[in-house]
Order: structure tokens, then C-alpha cells, then sequence
């Protein structure tokens, strides 16, 4: 029993502390999400089945009209928001990428839109309802992309059509100072 205890208390004590953490230490929020200004993408997205709160909980779902092709590429443009208010672009910006190789290898962007909404493993994208699971994720470690207010414009095109396109602003700070930051709105 003695040696029992010796390898699993290690374990329970890990597990006390993650368990009874009161609060994390970051914490990402979606403030807003909507259909890009310019032209109508609503072809093969819908928003209108979507509500973000104040207190940013969401009600909902995004749906996809029709199948999006495999042969779709991505085009993603980052921005942060500097101390005076004004969207910078980030070096993030990537164009012509391979949806699916994208969905499927992504190791910064998809695994969190994962845990915000239901985007599938791989290709293809068929047409239905991406329900969304939450818009605010507490982490107990910093992740690699910087504090504060990002905007992210992501633009779906197959063979130079535009088949949808959507702005982000997400928030990610100290949960101690979640308070303090206020984005610009898009």
C-alpha cells in the first residue's frame, strides 16, 4: 500500500491543482465575429443563426450553404491593435494556402477555432451547421501569440471566387487584467 501511495500521490496532488485553481492565468475571448465587408459571401456562410453577448457568451451556430471545395485555398491576414487604438498587420498574414492541408495541419489558429466551434478534421467541408462550444477559453499557460487585441480576416476563395469571408476580434490577456483591454471595434 505504502509504494501504491509513493507512485499515485504525485498524480492526485497534480491533479488538486488543476482542479482547484481559482482562477487561469489567461483567457481568450471572442468579441466579435461577422461576414466581411465588401462582397456578399452569404452563398456559403450564414451568420444569421448566431448571437454574441455582451459577456461574451454565444448562442448559435454558423452555417455552411453548400459543400466548400477541397480545392479551396485560404487567405488569413492578423492584426493587433497597438496602444493608441490602430489595427497593425502581423507577420502571421499568409495567402493561397491549401484549405484542407490548412485544417489539417495547423498547429496555432485551428486548434483554438476548435475549441470555440465544431471545424472539422479534414476536408471535405460539407454543408451544415458548425454549432459553437464556447467564446471564452482559459488557459493555465501563455500561448505564443502575444496579449492583447487581435483582429483576424479570414477569406475562403476556389478558382478566384470568393465563396466566404469573416472578421474576428478576440481578446487575450491576464485573466487578473481582463478588464483593462478594450478593442477597436472592425
Amino acid at each position: 500500500m505504502k509504494k501504491l501511495l509513493q507512485y499515485f500521490l504525485p498524480f492526485f496532488f497534480l491533479l488538486k491543482n488543476v482542479f482547484s485553481a481559482k482562477e487561469p492565468a489567461y483567457i481568450l475571448t471572442l468579441d466579435t465575429l461577422q461576414s466581411c465587408k465588401g462582397p456578399n459571401s452569404k452563398e456559403y456562410l450564414s451568420l444569421d443563426h448566431l448571437t454574441i453577448f455582451p459577456n461574451h457568451t454565444a448562442l448559435g451556430y454558423m452555417e455552411i450553404m453548400e459543400d466548400i471545395p477541397s480545392t479551396a485555398t485560404i487567405n488569413f491576414q492578423a492584426f493587433s491593435q497597438n496602444n493608441n487604438g490602430t489595427w497593425i498587420e502581423s507577420p502571421l498574414s499568409v495567402e493561397n494556402l491549401d484549405l484542407c492541408r490548412f485544417i489539417e495541419k495547423d498547429m496555432w489558429f485551428v486548434p483554438i477555432g476548435r475549441l470555440i466551434l465544431n471545424i472539422p478534421e479534414r476536408c471535405p467541408i460539407r454543408k451544415g451547421r458548425l454549432r459553437f462550444k464556447s467564446v471564452v477559453i482559459h488557459k493555465r499557460t501563455k500561448g505564443i501569440v502575444p496579449a492583447g487585441c487581435l483582429r483576424a480576416k479570414l477569406r475562403i476563395v476556389d478558382k478566384e471566387k470568393l465563396l466566404c469571408c469573416l472578421e474576428t476580434v478576440t481578446k487575450i490577456v491576464e485573466y487578473s487584467r481582463r478588464n483593462e483591454f478594450v478593442c477597436a471595434p472592425l
